[in-house]
């Protein structure tokens, strides 16, 4: 169990309070809610300044971890269809005669690409994300 967690129970005898307020953090940020709008949320309902602070980074960090996992997969896809689409490309070209027919899959090729140079994009974009909001005060 984290530090964090550990902190919650002790202060918090009803922990469920707190993952309440975590959760309901994380669909305002979904939303585009502001840092302080989320801490302001978390004020109203009786958290000290240390720990609504706590729980917001808590809420962003779990969100942006699942996002950037989930990022990861469409460049990793991204990626695949690039490689298979030059392979299959090169492969054919390969074993085709001289004056021979060959496969150009510039198709998934150029979309291979386009989904990794889009990922990345959004990869650098969640990570600007994290770091603007943690150094909000």
């Amino acid at each position: 169990m984290s530090d964090y967690m550990k902190e919650m129970i002790k202060k918090y005898p009803n922990i469920e309070h707190v993952l309440e307020s975590t959760t309901v953090s994380q669909s305002m940020i979904k939303e585009g809610l502001t840092k302080q709008e989320v801490l302001a949320y978390l004020n109203k309902r009786n958290h000290t300044e240390d720990i609504a602070n706590n729980i917001a980074n808590t809420a962003l960090d779990v969100l942006i971890k699942y996002e950037i996992k989930e990022e990861k997969k469409v460049l990793l896809g991204g990626v695949a269809m690039f490689l298979i689409g030059l392979g299959i490309t090169f492969g054919t070209y390969q074993y085709a005669e001289s004056g021979g027919t060959y496969v150009v899959t510039y198709g998934i090729v150029i979309y291979g690409l386009f989904l990794s140079l889009k990922s990345l994009s959004v990869l650098g974009e969640l990570r600007t994300k994290e770091k603007t909001w943690k150094t909000t005060q």
